[in-house]
């Protein structure tokens, strides 16, 4: 699959933004969402909020009992349910150099939380991610060509996984959308976590 964004911003932007979704709950570590999709969904679930840590440590097991509860809140909803992994480990595996051994442990790891998620909710999953990641060094490196940076369209970038999980169809129904407060500074000091600032 091609994602339309080489960065979560992009990905966002292009997906959601200026756009209704009244079938839709987004459960969210990426303050992305916040600042830029805030009132595009019938529920935001802004999960980075609750925590003082950078939103890519946040323990999945947040994610995965924040998901069940809107589940049970909305039977008749689309969930996104964004996790933050392998950007960031979660704790789930041990920080390693290079980078980039962490950043592979992770992808199992979280996988694996993903598909257990997914046999606890009603209707068809599917698992993938907004955008890839480059590990790169020399002259790429040095020309900024490293981790996710927007408007590439690099294919580490942009090449994402697509896994469908077949499930009981579940009855969807529209909604009013919601708008959540936006607190931008609490949004970019996130985002600075992240490194995306």
């Amino acid at each position: 699959m091609v994602s339309l964004g080489s960065h979560s911003s992009e990905w966002t932007r292009k997906n959601f933004q200026n756009k209704s979704f009244e079938d839709t709950v987004y459960i969210s570590a990426n303050p992305h969402t916040t600042l830029l999709a805030n009132d595009t969904f019938h529920e935001l679930i802004e999960v980075w909020k609750e925590y003082d840590e950078s939103p890519n440590q946040i323990d999945p097991a947040e994610i995965v009992a924040t998901a069940k509860q809107a589940n049970e809140r909305h039977p008749n909803k689309r969930l996104i349910v964004h996790f933050m992994q392998p950007h960031g480990t979660g704790k789930l595996v041990a920080e390693t150099e290079p980078e980039v051994k962490s950043y592979r442990a992770t992808i199992p790891a979280v996988t694996d939380i993903v598909v257990e998620l997914a046999a606890e909710l009603d209707g068809k999953t599917v698992i993938t991610a907004d955008h890839g990641e480059l590990f790169t060094s020399g002259l790429r490196a040095k020309l900024g060509i490293y981790k996710h940076k927007a408007r590439l369209r690099f294919p580490g970038l942009v090449y994402v996984p697509w896994a469908e999980i077949d499930g009981q169809r579940r009855e969807i129904t529209d909604g009013k959308l919601s708008e959540t407060e936006i607190d931008e500074t609490a949004v970019e000091q996130r985002l600075q976590d992240l490194g995306y600032v």
